[in-house]
């Protein structure tokens, strides 16, 4: 929404300069100080303006009624985003989000479970084969009446201890073969386990990399927007004293556009990578706490 109110203001901008520059270029043209051609461009310049204004009124419809379903905002008031002059400094350290991540994670935490569940099998395996001891221990009462209240009338004990003992013969092979199928399971499963630490950890990585790469973007897009306008401006004023021409113009007028474009997608891109980030870790990096809901 931030976006389509960004591309509203400048299209009104535009236009306003547009209808001013035409009325201007008019007069030079019956003058003759304006060619016919460069008259035609300015009038195809005001259409493309007036489009663009009905495209960007449009998508703010868009992306206001996209917002309010999504917040669940009622009623039917005119909303407007303020494009934050400012965005926090905070430090990302990778060490810091890995360690984090390995001590909130339900994904860290199933990586102990995997492995442990591996050796528990192979214990398994192994307990089940030779000698096999079974140990049941029955204690209670027990009566008989024909009413119901004579049943807990003086029960009798009733205990039972059974202790049972299985040897297999000849099992060709089978307790064994469990065995190795067990081991080279748990093998497999420390393969596979290191090979998803792995991954978690370049993921975690790269999206610190991205995050301060997209930190210091902003920087740049910002310094970028403000050159563009500057450079907009002289060249409306160069070209209104009839020191430039219609195509700089119009070069200059798409750099300026394309600039305030490019810082807030620049804002978009960082704060995802940063919620991200908290993702991958369940850390608050500006609080520097845990998030705990």
């Amino acid at each position: 929404m931030l976006l389509a109110q960004v591309s509203l203001r400048v299209a009104e901008t535009n236009l306003t300069n547009t209808e001013r520059i035409l009325r201007i270029a008019n007069t030079r043209f019956e003058l003759g100080k304006t060619s016919k051609n460069e008259l035609l461009q300015l009038q195809l310049e005001l259409l493309n303006a007036r489009k663009s204004v009905g495209v960007a009124r449009r998508n703010i419809e868009i992306s206001t009624l996209t917002l309010r379903s999504y917040i669940g905002l009622e009623g039917d008031s005119q909303l407007a985003l303020t494009i934050p002059q400012a965005i926090s400094r905070m430090e990302v350290d990778a060490q810091t989000v890995l360690a984090e991540a390995f001590a909130n994670r339900s994904d860290a935490i199933a990586f102990v479970r995997r492995l442990a569940e591996a050796k528990r099998d192979v214990a398994k395996a192994k307990g089940q084969s030779g000698l096999i001891a079974t140990l049941t221990a029955n204690l209670g009462f027990s009566n008989s009446s024909r009413t119901i209240a004579g049943v807990y009338r003086s029960p009798q004990n009733q205990q039972l201890l059974q202790l049972q003992f299985a040897i297999p013969i000849l099992d060709w092979g089978r307790s064994k073969s469990r065995v190795k199928t067990a081991q080279a399971n748990e093998q497999f499963t420390e393969y596979a386990v290191e090979q998803d630490k792995q991954t978690f950890r370049q993921e975690i990585l790269t999206q610190v990399t991205l995050f301060n790469m997209l930190k210091e973007q902003i920087s740049l897009t910002a310094e970028a927007d403000s050159i563009a306008g500057e450079k907009y401006h002289i060249a409306r004023e160069r070209y209104m004293l009839g020191n430039l021409s219609i195509t700089d113009l119009s070069i200059a007028f798409q750099e300026n556009d394309q600039a305030k474009r490019d810082y807030v997608n620049a804002l978009r891109d960082f704060w995802g990578a940063y919620y991200q980030l908290r993702y991958l870790s369940l850390y608050d990096f500006e609080k520097k706490q845990k998030i705990t809901y």
